[in-house]
């Protein structure tokens, strides 16, 4: 039996927590889709043989009705088609599955995270990681635009990109507005902000926020002072003044 509960739950983890709380559920579920019900609502771009191989047996086990495992498995296949990693796929399904979402939901949340992984290895290229895919399709459902994401990963040193990446979701969801995290990402990438520091720029921004600081000005400070201390050669600094 499906569990129905928790669906609020759900929601902020499938389709993201943009709606108010007082929305009824049905609008807060179109709501917060926002630009990905528009590409779940697009027909899957290839179609799949049947009898080369079956679903994978957790969606069959989830997801009884034939019409929703086969959609939900046309994805899986898609994906693995057009080399991306299908483990997140199956992942998100079974996470609306245990929240009792409708199955609608569900295959429209796995059809735009099949289309956030495309885009994102559109734009990173061979040898992108699971990882780093799906950072990068986390940044874009934050709403980095594919431009913006394209120019932080071309500016930024190739080790410290999969950081980047982190780091910028990370800010978005903290709420540095999402234009002054592409900047203070573009701005670290041209001083040559290594991992590491890119890593330290965050817990610093994490710690500021806690402590009362708007996240958009300590993303801004923390950033500066990094900024300024490797463009004279130096190492980031241990604390910046806010």
């Amino acid at each position: 039996m499906r569990r129905t509960h928790g669906m609020l739950v759900l929601i902020l983890a499938v389709a993201g927590p943009t709606a108010g709380a007082a929305a009824p559920v049905a609008a807060r579920l179109r709501t917060e889709l926002g630009s990905e019900a528009s590409v779940a609502a697009r027909p899957a771009e290839r179609s799949v043989s049947p009898g080369q191989d079956g679903p994978d047996p957790r969606l069959a086990r989830a997801f009884p009705d034939s019409v929703t495992l086969a959609a939900l498995w046309r994805e899986v296949r898609n994906a693995r088609e057009a080399g991306l990693p299908t483990e997140p796929l199956v992942q998100k399904a079974l996470e609306g599955w245990s929240k009792g979402a409708p199955d609608s939901l569900v295959v429209g949340a796995v059809r735009a995270l099949r289309y956030r992984l495309d885009v994102a290895s559109g734009i990173l290229g061979a040898g992108a990681t699971e990882a780093d895919l799906v950072a990068a399709g986390g940044a874009l459902y934050l709403g980095v635009k594919r431009d913006d994401l394209a120019s932080i990963v071309d500016g930024t040193p190739r080790d410290a990109r999969p950081m980047a990446l982190v780091v910028l979701g990370d800010l978005v969801k903290r709420g540095v507005e999402i234009a002054l995290a592409n900047r203070v990402l573009l701005s670290l990438g041209k001083v040559g902000a290594d991992a590491a520091t890119l890593e330290n720029f965050r817990n610093q921004v994490e710690l500021d926020i806690l402590t009362g600081v708007a996240p958009s000005r300590a993303a801004e400070v923390r950033s500066r002072g990094i900024v300024l201390n490797l463009g004279r050669g130096g190492g980031p600094p241990e604390g910046t003044d806010l």
